[in-house]
């Protein structure tokens, strides 16, 4: 188990490290690096709410867009995203 100090000095170095990437690459290589971390940016079947699609990349602020049945391309602002 890790003491309170060793999370919080761990907390800061994340927030020293994204700080610095945000400052000197900009929102994009944030943006990126999620993107690659995580397997419902592109291509997962998902419902929203009450809206179901497949997820297609984020926009430049860090909303989904979602692809409908129809063709559709749908930004996401809020809700719940489940796989559908």
């Amino acid at each position: 188990m890790q003491s309170r100090d060793q999370l919080l000095a761990g907390l800061c170095e994340s927030v020293d490290r994204f700080t610095k990437m945000l400052v000197e690459d900009g929102p994009t290589a944030i943006l990126d690096l999620f993107s690659r971390a995580s397997s419902y940016v592109q291509g997962k079947r998902v419902m929203v709410d009450e809206v179901e699609g497949v997820t297609d990349g984020l926009d430049p602020n860090g909303f989904l867009y979602l692809r409908r049945p129809g063709g559709a391309r749908t930004l996401i602002y809020a809700g719940g995203v489940r796989p559908a």
